[in-house]
């Protein structure tokens, strides 16, 4: 069973656009393993940088959560999201 997990306040951390890969009736935790995570359909799912990837472009997709370097994340004091693993910011290049 996950640790302590806290919601993500949606208005802080708008810029990282975590609203555009949900609709508005869910909700993102950040547990204290640093996963950020959702439920669908009763799984838990987690924020992960696909394939590992550390590089900029590297998508950002729902899976799993399993655990690794690639699915922890830091919710930054300037409302920044970033991967713990290769220290990028979350971005959304198609939001304007």
């Amino acid at each position: 069973m996950p640790g302590r997990a806290e919601p993500v306040d949606s208005e802080r951390y708008a810029g990282a656009d975590l609203g555009l890969l949900v609709g508005a009736n869910q909700q993102w935790t950040h547990t204290d393993a640093g996963e950020l995570s959702i439920y669908s359909g009763g799984s838990r799912k987690c924020l992960d940088a696909s394939g590992g990837g550390t590089s900029n472009g590297t998508a950002a997709i729902i899976s799993s959560c399993h655990g690794g370097a690639n699915q922890r994340w830091n919710l930054n004091p300037n409302g920044t999201i970033t991967n713990a693993q290769s220290g990028l910011c979350l971005d959304a290049p198609w939001s304007q």
